[in-house]
């Protein structure tokens, strides 16, 4: 498609200096070729554009490969990622309270240390724990579009609410389902102490949020 359409540029552009060495010049025929010149080269920048590969930080990269591969091609992501913000949450912090308004989506990117959950809770109870390349805020999207749509619901600040709690918490093994309180974890970032033992983690996991915004 793009090799065509160069092929097609590169004649026209002949015919357009040719036209002038002829005794009458067809200011309408000299006009058409002038402006399918222009427009053909504007699309032929953009198409050339999408064939140069996108610069990802290591980080993202390893995200394209694991994850969004499967779905997305490199410009895309790269579009989708840089509408995304970054961040870092540590031991001991909520993402999302139960009953707060809902707008955003949330994509948990890096855990960081086995021991770390994402641990989701409905009126207290505990559900499951999120694992890593999971999306947090699907179901709530689902509910705000199956009773109208999200213009609508931006426009009439009916976003709906979450209908869970997402907090992030060191936990002492798999069916313990003990958490950690800051209170036990030492002053020094990389050590955290339970009981008589001493574990080394990194205490934090990534996660990419995206807004609800309609335009």
């Amino acid at each position: 498609m793009l090799l065509l359409r160069l092929i097609l540029i590169s004649a026209t552009i002949f015919l357009f200096i040719a036209g002038f060495r002829y005794p009458t010049v067809y200011f309408d025929v000299q006009m058409f070729n002038l402006l399918f010149i222009c427009i053909n080269s504007y699309l032929s920048l953009k198409l050339i554009k999408k064939l140069i590969p996108p610069t990802f930080t290591t980080e993202e990269r390893k995200l394209y490969n694991k994850y969004f591969s499967r779905y997305f091609k490199p410009n895309e992501y790269k579009k989708l990622i840089n509408q995304a913000r970054r961040k870092v949450y540590r031991v001991n912090s909520t993402i999302i309270n139960q009953g707060n308004g809902f707008s955003s989506l949330f994509f948990l990117a890096d855990v960081s240390d086995d021991g770390i959950r994402l641990e989701m809770k409905m009126n207290g109870a505990a559900l499951r724990n999120l694992s890593q390349f999971g999306w947090i805020g699907i179901m709530e999207y689902i509910w705000v579009i199956s009773k109208k749509s999200l213009p609508e619901a931006v426009a009439n600040a009916e976003y709906g609410t979450w209908g869970i709690n997402l907090e992030v918490n060191f936990q002492i093994g798999e069916e313990s389902g003990e958490s950690i309180e800051s209170s036990d974890i030492s002053e020094n970032e990389n050590i955290i102490e339970i009981g008589d033992s001493v574990s080394r983690i990194a205490r934090e996991l990534i996660i990419y949020e995206w807004d609800l915004e309609v335009r």
